[in-house]
């Protein structure tokens, strides 16, 4: 098991090599604690307001007790404004890691991603983000936990080493059931896994992981008891050909 983590840069180039060697770059206390908690105190009143828990315990409540609406309350709280307010800090690394620092960063979609404890429904499976959302060349993600380090005991993402060199893979699409996830699996997983290490994201509170839209990734089983909830963003600098509000498929889960 290959288990890496995030660091502190000094140079730019450096940032950029290891992104574009690796397909992946994980800056170490990127976010303050402040701006942490601002995110966290926004989300647990949002949810405290609508079902009288905390966020954390709101969303394993929800799971067992109405789906719908944690669909529903997880859709609208992507709306949250202090997620909006660190997207200078990522437009800075963005610019940094496509080389372009003149156009302007355009958010494609943000939020957060539940990882729910003991509980597959919401584990994600091998996919590509350029596989849903094919008409950005340039698409690079971010992701960072929001109230617990991102460990392998809670489920923290994986991926393929260095399979964004692979580039857009074809994919088949794939409804595992009522109340889950869709999948979006490149039709070759099989022979690439037998080819590439699978690496382990280990992220502290504040740590922010960048990866290219064709790198291979997924979600991993929550050991834990507590919900491992992480902040996602998509983030372009080219305006793309299609429908920039295309579905993403493999985030529907009802």
């Amino acid at each position: 098991m290959n288990i890496v983590g995030s660091k502190i840069y000094k140079k730019e180039k450096d940032i950029k090599s290891f992104y574009d060697k690796n397909g992946w770059v994980a800056i170490k206390n990127q976010i303050t604690k402040k701006e942490i908690k601002k995110i966290q105190n926004d989300l647990n009143s949002f949810y405290k307001r609508h079902t009288g828990k905390k966020c954390n315990e709101a969303m394993i409540y929800l799971d067992k007790k109405d789906k719908k609406k944690l669909y529903y309350l997880n859709t609208i709280s992507k709306q949250i404004i202090s997620f909006k307010d660190i997207f200078c800090k990522f437009s800075k690394i963005i610019k940094i890691l496509n080389n372009n620092y003149k156009d302007p960063v355009l958010e494609i979609n943000t939020g957060n991603l539940i990882g729910l404890p003991k509980d597959n429904r919401l584990v994600l499976n091998w996919h590509q983000e350029g596989s849903a959302l094919k008409n950005y060349n340039d698409m690079i993600s971010v992701h960072y936990p929001l109230f617990f380090k991102s460990s392998v005991f809670n489920g923290t993402m994986s991926s393929l080493e260095k399979t964004h060199k692979l580039g857009a893979l074809k994919c088949r699409y794939k409804k595992r059931g009522y109340n889950s996830y869709s999948d979006l699996i490149p039709n070759e997983i099989n022979e690439i896994k037998s080819k590439a290490d699978e690496i382990y994201y280990e992220l502290n509170i504040g740590d922010v992981l960048y990866f290219h839209k064709d790198l291979i990734h997924k979600s991993n089983f929550n050991n834990s008891n507590n919900c491992r909830s992480v902040g996602i963003g998509r983030f372009t600098q080219s305006f793309g050909k299609g429908d920039p509000t295309e579905k993403y498929l493999s985030l529907s889960f009802i």
